[in-house]
């Protein structure tokens, strides 16, 4: 993983020390960090290896299928399943990060999992997107999000991300 680690600071994608760093200004302070960055930006790369590194506390749930009826697959710990029910999923899994890539692609399971995912619990939903039109199709509150560039940068909504 040090390999990837060195070709994504290369390319200047992001990396999973970037992932660590915003997960750690996140985790028990906002309820959704959201990292925006274009296609080939590095987003699923990076977060599937840092949720592998973190496989304890981090579900990771790709939806790239779902558009082709496929179901959502949920990787946490040693364990891989494919996510039928949103709701039996969230109960049984007691992660305290959620990361859900290709998130526009099951709203309805971000939305459950928004409810899930609280400061109060600490507990960080997060989503990969590649831009802010993406985040306006969840009901995420802007006081419960963070959004931060590929970069690692915090950025305000109204102002386009530092790519």
């Amino acid at each position: 993983m040090k390999n990837a680690e060195q070709e994504r600071q290369r390319r200047n994608l992001l990396t999973v020390e970037t992932v660590e760093t915003m997960v750690d200004e996140s985790l028990g302070r906002i309820d959704v960090l959201c990292i925006i960055g274009p296609t080939g930006s590095g987003k699923s790369w990076a977060l599937n290896d840092w949720a592998k590194k973190n496989k304890t506390k981090v579900a990771y749930i790709d939806c790239q299928k779902v558009h082709l009826g496929e179901h959502a697959v949920m990787r946490y710990g040693p364990r891989t399943s494919d996510v039928e029910d949103d709701e039996l999923m969230i109960k049984n899994t007691d992660a305290q990060v959620f990361v859900v890539d290709e998130s526009q692609s099951k709203i309805d399971l971000v939305d459950k999992l928004f409810k899930q995912c609280n400061r109060a619990v600490n507990r960080l939903l997060i989503l990969p997107l590649q831009d802010l039109d993406q985040l306006a199709k969840f009901q995420i509150p802007i006081d419960q999000r963070r959004c931060y560039s590929v970069a690692g940068l915090p950025f305000k909504e109204q102002e386009k991300a530092i790519i």
